[in-house]
């Protein structure tokens, strides 16, 4: 009985960390395609002030 309430809990606490896992790699995502996204950015305004 006690094992069965363990299990239960670790699968839990389990699926719970694979969540909060899968939701920090999808934030650093977001960020990384930020940060590639700020580097063209600041690319093309160097290109342009550049080509002025």
């Amino acid at each position: 009985m006690i094992d069965g309430r363990l299990n239960v809990d670790n699968t839990q606490f389990g699926e719970r960390r694979q969540y909060t896992i899968r939701r920090a790699r999808t934030m650093i995502d977001l960020l990384h395609a930020k940060h590639r996204k700020l580097k063209l950015i600041e690319a093309s305004l160097r290109y342009f002030q550049i080509n002025k």
